[in-house]
């Protein structure tokens, strides 16, 4: 199992690509991964054509987008209800690009470490790997306590209902009767005096503030 692994879903709309690629690039760097500008230049470019060509060469409603980073190899993982293979690029490079269909896939053989795709139980998976510098114990670390200090802020997320349920408390609490501060005296000191250490706002009996009667 890769030490860092996301998947997430994201409609077949074209708007998504630039979203998609700089999700996935900002989902690297949070993982603790330093990237060059010419590796971060690399991985959008070609997270954009994978992207891409599963959104307009297939009719998926949803597009599976999978990041897998282990020991320094960065995998990114495209797949679509599509079965039928990814365009073969051209043999002559100058026939690839002048052809749109086959553009990304002579990007991808040309900049990838490794790439290839595969047959699923429903569609396909296009993937590439790229080297990638290993994130350090430091900025690992670092990286975790950043995520668990914006899960702390959020906090719980508690259902709206249960919300007012807290604010406002129970019916049955709401209808329960007042104590009457008549109906329980005050307990006298060894001295004789009485106790007024919980005559007012006691958290325990929850009796109002004002006098009470004195035990004879």
């Amino acid at each position: 199992m890769p030490a860092h692994q996301i998947r997430f879903l994201i409609p077949r709309r074209p708007r998504l690509v630039a979203i998609t690629r700089n999700r996935v690039a900002a989902q690297v760097r949070a993982w603790g991964t330093v990237l060059d500008q010419e590796t971060a230049d690399t991985l959008e470019l070609l997270v954009s054509e994978l992207v891409t060509n599963a959104v307009l060469h297939t009719r998926s409603l949803l597009i599976t987008v999978g990041v897998q980073l282990e020991r320094g190899r960065l995998r990114i993982e495209v797949d679509d209800d599509s079965t039928a293979p990814p365009a073969t690029p051209a043999s002559d490079p100058l026939d690839g690009w002048l052809d749109e269909s086959g553009r990304g896939g002579h990007l991808i053989a040309e900049l990838a470490a490794e790439h290839g795709w595969e047959p699923l139980h429903r569609g396909k998976r296009v993937w590439f790997e790229l080297v990638v510098a290993e994130p350090t114990r430091t900025r690992a670390r670092a990286a975790l306590l950043r995520r668990a200090a914006r899960a702390v802020r959020r906090g719980p997320r508690w259902p709206i209902a249960a919300r007012s349920a807290i604010r406002r408390g129970s019916a049955a609490d709401r209808s329960r009767p007042r104590p009457d501060p008549a109906a329980v005296p005050i307990t006298r000191l060894a001295d004789g005096s009485p106790d007024r250490s919980l005559t007012c706002g006691d958290r325990i009996s929850r009796m109002p503030c004002g006098p009470r009667p004195i035990a004879a």
